[in-house]
């Protein structure tokens, strides 16, 4: 680890694990610490601001893992190779040098393991003992040409539980409609939504007076219905509160109870007159 004044050994060893087939090796790679104090020890800190069981918790400095990250030359690197008596080459401020700047703030594809934290949860400032492992598993990021099978679960259609239970989810939206719905794509176009619905539902759409007003049919796998805000005659309804009864059965037939919604139509202020 190297601070402004001194360089010391990291308290751990850094290896990458790789298998090719049945063969397994390992190379030790190049490990260093940043955000340190002035005193060249690797010592917990409170630098993320954690909380455990409701008290802070401290962090030692965070640890870099470098991959193929010296690069001594235009075309030559130190990677693939550990040199274990790096404090004591001819080239030792030189090859430190880069090993910190690596760490401290770079975070390009010459580091593998930038900036890992390690909590002191028992706040007792010492490290995890001799022989302790801790491995780092690379999350797969999804590349070009890439290919992720997905297998959904079975459509199910005889479970009346599992519907009935949907029914109390059953909605319309929005509601309030005040003039508009952002699914609207023309002034033209009006339309309130149900949704959750099973297989078939009868949907009759009254106003407060108890005067039937319009009746919706649906019979199809999707779990919406849509009102375009007319009447049975194809004319737009007035403003007000309007119930909706709903009858609903599953895709055999069998009765799925009853739903009773209220929605509220405010329709568009209308102008009349010369300008």
């Amino acid at each position: 680890m190297r601070t402004c004044t001194s360089t010391v050994r990291v308290p751990f060893t850094a290896w990458q694990l790789i298998v090719n087939g049945r063969d397994t090796t390992y190379r030790q790679l190049y490990t260093t610490v940043s955000d340190q104090g002035r005193d060249s020890v690797w010592r917990a800190a409170d630098l993320l601001g954690l909380i455990y069981n409701d008290r802070p918790v401290n962090v030692f400095y965070p640890v870099t893992i470098m991959v193929d990250s010296l690069q001594i030359g235009p075309n030559t690197f130190l990677g693939g190779i550990y040199y274990d008596d790096i404090p004591r080459r001819p080239d030792s401020s030189m090859m430190k040098a880069y090993q910190w700047t690596n760490a401290a703030g770079y975070k390009g594809a010459k580091t593998t393991i930038w900036k890992a934290y390690v909590a002191d949860v028992d706040a007792d400032g010492i490290p995890a003992p001799r022989g302790t492992v801790i491995r780092f598993e690379r999350y797969k990021q999804v590349r070009d040409l890439d290919q992720k099978l997905f297998h959904p679960p079975a459509v199910t259609k005889t479970d009346a539980l599992a519907a009935r239970r949907e029914i109390e989810r059953i909605n319309v939206f929005p509601n309030p409609y005040y003039g508009m719905n952002r699914a609207e794509v023309s002034r033209f176009q009006r339309f309130v939504t149900f949704n959750h619905l099973p297989r078939s539902a009868t949907i009759r759409i009254f106003n407060l007076s108890g005067i039937h007003v319009r009746t919706i049919l649906k019979d199809d796998d999707t779990q919406f219905s849509t009102w375009d805000l007319n009447n049975e005659n194809g004319l737009p309804v007035a403003g007000g509160l309007y119930l909706a009864h709903l009858d609903l059965r599953d895709g055999n037939g069998i009765d799925l109870g009853a739903k009773n919604l209220k929605l509220m139509i405010v329709r568009e202020a209308q102008t009349f007159g010369n300008e």
